[in-house]
């Protein structure tokens, strides 16, 4: 496998925001793609109190393993 820094950054550049989306910038919303804003922790503010504690109590790990959860 070719790991050079040439490679990782073609990788990394690749699979930007920007590139996945078709050209948008971050925190541009489009809420019929994937790729809907780009904006990380977004998610807490289109989740009502109870949908969000189940996720935390189901997933809670999982999520604080990638990064949604602080703790």
């Amino acid at each position: 496998m070719d790991n050079t820094p040439a490679i990782i950054d073609q990788c990394v550049q690749a699979n930007t925001f920007s590139q996945l989306s078709g050209g948008r910038t971050q925190g541009q919303e489009d809420r019929t793609s994937f790729y809907r804003k780009g904006t990380a922790g977004d998610w807490k503010n289109h989740l009502d109190e109870n949908t969000a504690a189940m996720l935390k109590k189901d997933l809670g790990p999982i999520m604080t393993e990638f990064g949604y959860l602080d703790n």
